[in-house]
């Protein structure tokens, strides 16, 4: 085949980089039968897993909760992070470290105190300005003393945060409006779904001091959270589903609508306070607009809208800085979706005026829906942050902007010199290469997709304008140099919030490990908690080759397939696209062939799943599905698409209707070399091999009897390869999530989670395959487990120390036996299944590359390949936690942190080389995998 090989992989600028297709992707697998997204479902799976949780707290002994009470470790087993705590090699300028989506943020008096609120994530809390982080709210207590949250209902998904700051953190008023407010038009789509209302703490989010408030706004999201800087006890929040206000008395369960001019239901997209005391007026702005008005919170029904506004779409709001004794007039200005910015100086009765000069490349991606964020200098009102979704500028870097405006109505002009925007290209999307030259251009070293900038707060409720912070798809960054371009920093260490869709385990080893992750691209796992990106963009499917621990295939989107035959290591990899889709046509495919590509590319899943069986010893079968399954027998040198064992683009062929299974191909599971299950979202097909060939040809779907009518299947796991037993999974709601196929009877039968115990999106199982008759369920609202007896299964939450986040993908590694679980917004976690206790904390350091720290120690660590190095063997003598900087070569004048460590360069691991002569600097990485903080250690 042609040689695409490529070392470090840009890939956002393809076709399949296309977060409106990514939410729809997300969206499909949560929809009722009758097409919607149920408001209320996480809200409601929330409850009933708090109900499950009680009652198996009440089936317990009671001596067995006095005496846990009373003894110290070992423990029952819980899940523990594996991370990624930091992913190194980012995508931005300069490769920066990066983490997950960050929504929203406030930050406190000298940029100190920082909260930070992410997209499944929860909210996380840093007291030293983003140099470390904490999180808080449910995360940091998945499990009270009783047994579930103090909450009734919880969602670590964030759209907005606001906190008043006190004198200390134990001071700190939080509001967290759970639900992303992401939308495809004036619809509430995806993340919206996990909203269950506002988060509220009086006490900086310590202990058990979580209320959740505004219960009324389940099923939506929330895009700002306003308190008056004048009273704290009026809090206004801009929803999916209008403008809320705060009751200033409990109960709070309810927050009240404020009635505004606008359709039913149509959403609020921002809400500001603009100045203080008798010069405070309150903005709001409609999807779409108008942008209104009210100065009296205590009548916040009588509404003005603001004159000369005419932008569309999402619109969001910013206000100017004013003294704290009030006096100065603000000055607000409106970003819109369009691209248009527009400036009101007379708050209180004035009209917009538009600003000219908005560079086009802001939104180059057309995200501005998704990608929008607004500030105005605290020190100059007429100089405004804009941040949008990316340019080109080298790497794919956040496209972001400061200008002073300069003009009078209504002639007022954004600095931004014409001739650096963005330019069409003949495949309609734009060229942004020039927009980073411009003298307004700060988004240097910031990775991509803005969400929110503000500045630090100061103790009279203003903002220092040199502080200044980005939120975005790969975390928070900071200037302390007002923005300048370049100045921006990460800070994202320790911010463990990256959103996962699928990952793969080398065959031997727990120590590797590979990952597709929303934004991140494809991340490296080595045995700690730092994680290599490499490539960057998107990350989808991925697997190793079961013979061949160096051969990895994975997905960046849609049809756009990669292979690497080092374990990824140096970061090249072998592209098995034509012209950015995956497709065996040759290098130069016909008019024809193109287009047929281009209909088989939008009928893929924008993630979807590589799976890989073992042929014999020294061979191996992948499969990999678009609307059809397309298998590999030599790792992506040749493909044939099944059952017909042919290749539909053969010999200058355009064949669409070959092997067509009807729909995107949503779950494969290999039973053997001889048996493959294949799944569509409504249909399931089982291909089987005899002398060569694959039937039933055409594919026929198994029957269906049994099953729910409206149905979308996420997944397939095999129980008996031999007799044909199956379990699916099925997202959507209304209906039972986990069905098992009876070979003898030849119909589906329910696997009893039935929707009155549970009723949420399930996305992956796992059949333990020492006891097959357990089973375990990947939620939107955890991990659950299923103990098959008979033609019975009894059911139990399994989440001891997991967060209540949604789970999108789980595997059983077969050599360690630890269940592993990707999450969508927390990384990947695990829980050992065979001790009957474990230790906490659990310190450990690791013996070689392939070591664990698991005791005792397998014997298979002494001589094992190395699953980062080819052709290299491993010994005892090798720890990855003790590196050692031998005065011949480079030193270094500070202990490095986490990511240092791991990113450490001209390092030996073996005692035994260093220098007689000079000083040696030894560095020694201690790990507790327990759940427990072990404060003060020292090695």
């Amino acid at each position: 085949m042609p040689d695409r090989s490529k070392s470090h992989i840009r890939e956002r600028g393809q076709s399949g980089d296309n977060p409106q297709t990514r939410r729809e992707w997300f969206y499909q697998r949560r929809r009722k039968p009758d097409g919607t997204v149920a408001l209320d479902a996480i809200a409601r799976a929330s409850r009933q897993k708090r109900v499950m949780l009680r009652r198996q707290l009440a089936e317990r002994p009671r001596v067995l909760e006095f005496m846990e009470a009373l003894v110290a470790p070992p423990v029952p087993p819980y899940w523990t992070p594996l991370g990624p705590s930091v992913v190194a090699h980012g995508q931005a300028t300069g490769n920066p470290p990066v983490s997950g989506r960050v929504t929203s943020f406030a930050v406190g008096p000298g940029g100190t105190r920082v909260y930070v609120g992410t997209a499944n994530g929860g909210v996380w809390y840093s007291e030293n300005s983003g140099a470390a982080w904490t999180a808080i709210d449910e995360y940091a207590l998945p499990n009270q003393p009783s047994g579930h949250s103090a909450l009734d209902a919880d969602s670590l998904a964030t759209g907005a945060i606001a906190v008043k700051f006190g004198a200390t953190a134990a001071a700190d008023l939080i509001f967290i409006g759970t639900g992303e407010p992401r939308q495809l038009g004036d619809s509430p789509k995806p993340d919206s779904y996990f909203g269950v209302g506002i988060k509220s703490s009086p006490s900086g989010g310590t202990g058990a001091t979580w209320t959740l408030e505004a219960k009324n706004l389940a099923g939506h999201g929330v895009y700002r959270i306003a308190i008056d800087p004048d009273d704290p006890l009026t809090v206004y929040a801009a929803t999916s589903a209008g403008l809320f206000l705060r009751p200033r008395a409990a109960p709070f369960d309810n927050w009240t609508q404020v009635a505004a001019p606008l359709p039913a239901g149509q959403s609020v997209s921002d809400v500001v306070i603009a100045g203080r005391g008798a010069n405070k007026i309150i903005f709001a702005a409609g999807w779409n607009g108008p942008v209104f008005r009210f100065s009296d919170p205590a009548t916040p029904n009588t509404w003005t809208a603001v004159g000369g506004f005419a932008g569309t779409g999402r619109v969001t709001l910013a206000a100017s800085d004013v003294p704290a004794a009030g006096g100065t007039p603000p000055i607000i200005y409106a970003l819109c979706q369009d691209g248009t910015l527009w400036r009101l100086d007379a708050a209180p009765n004035g009209n917009f005026q538009k600003v000219s000069g908005v560079p086009k490349a802001l939104f180059a991606s057309g995200q501005g829906d998704y990608d929008i964020a607004l500030a105005v200098d605290p020190m100059n009102p007429s100089a405004v942050y804009m941040a949008g979704d990316t340019v080109e500028d080298g790497d794919w870097s956040l496209s972001f902007y400061k200008g002073t405006i300069t003009g009078t109505a209504p002639n007022y002009v954004f600095p931004f010199n014409p001739s650096n925007d963005a330019t069409p290209l003949p495949n309609g999307k734009n060229d942004s290469t020039k927009a980073h030259t411009d003298a307004t251009f700060v988004g240097r070293a910031v990775h991509a997709d803005g969400h929110a900038i503000g500045f630090a707060t100061n103790l009279d409720g203003t903002h220092d304008s040199t502080n200044v912070w980005v939120g975005c798809d790969g975390g928070v960054f900071q200037s302390t140099q007002s923005g300048k371009n370049g100045s921006f920093q990460p800070r994202n260490l320790g911010l463990a919030v990256t959103q996962i869709n699928y990952f793969a385990q080398h065959p031997l080893t727990d120590t590797a490990m590979f990952a597709g992750a929303q934004d991140q691209g494809s991340i490296r796992y080595r045995g700690d908690s730092v994680c290599f990106e490499d490539p960057e963009g998107d990350g989808g499917g991925c697997a190793y080759d079961p013979n061949n621990g160096y051969r990895l295939m994975r997905q960046y989107a849609q049809a756009d397939l990669y292979v690497a035959t080092d374990g990824a290591n140096s970061g090249n990899w072998t592209e098995l696209s034509v012209q950015g889709k995956f497709f065996p046509v040759g290098a130069n495919p016909t008019l024809a062939q193109q287009a047929a590509i281009a209909i088989e590319n939008g009928q893929t899943s924008f993630y979807a799943p590589i799976a890989a069986v073992a042929l014999d010893a020294t061979h191996t079968l992948s499969a990999f599905g678009t609307n059809r399954l397309w298998a590999t027998s030599d790792w992506g040198d040749t493909w044939v698409t099944l059952p017909s064992n042919t290749n539909p683009y053969a010999g200058g062929a355009a064949n669409a209707a070959t092997d067509n299974l009807g729909g995107p191909v949503t779950a494969i599971a290999w039973a053997s070399p001889t048996r493959v299950y294949v799944a569509t979202a409504g249909s399931i097909y089982r291909l089987d091999q005899s002398g060569g060939n694959w039937t039933p040809n055409p594919p026929t779907p198994m029957t269906m009897t049994g099953l729910p009518g409206a149905r979308f299947i996420t997944s397939i796991a095999v129980e008996n390869a031999a007799t044909g037993s199956i379990y699916i999974t099925l997202g959507g709601g209304n209906i039972d999530h986990v069905w098992y196929f009876d070979p003898v009877g030849n119909h589906w039968v329910t696997a009893q989670l039935t929707q009155a115990t549970l009723d949420v999106p399930c996305h992956a199982i796992a059949i333990d395959p020492a006891h097959t008759e357990q089973i375990y369920v990947a939620t939107d609202v955890g991990v659950f487990k299923g103990v098959k007896s008979g033609a019975a299964w009894n059911w139990t939450v399994f989440s001891n120390n997991l967060p209540e986040c949604a789970v999108t993908d789980l595997a059983i590694h077969p050599v360690t036996r630890v269940l592993r679980a990707a999450t969508h917004g927390l990384g990947i976690w695990e829980i050992p299944l065979d001790p009957a206790t474990v230790p906490d904390p659990d310190i450990y350091l690791r013996a070689n590359a392939a070591d664990s720290g698991r005791t005792p120690r397998p014997a298979w660590l002494e001589g094992i390949a190395d699953p980062t190095t080819p052709s290299s063997t491993l010994h005892l003598i090798s720890s990855p936690d003790i590196k050692v900087l031998r005065s011949s070569h480079s030193t270094l004048s500070s202990t490095p942190d986490f990511l240092g460590f791991a990113s450490m360069k001209d390092f030996e691991t073996d005692l035994n080389v260093f220098d007689t002569l000079g000083t040696n600097q030894f560095f020694i990485e201690v790990h507790n995998r327990g759940k427990s903080p072990v404060d003060g250690s020292q090695v």
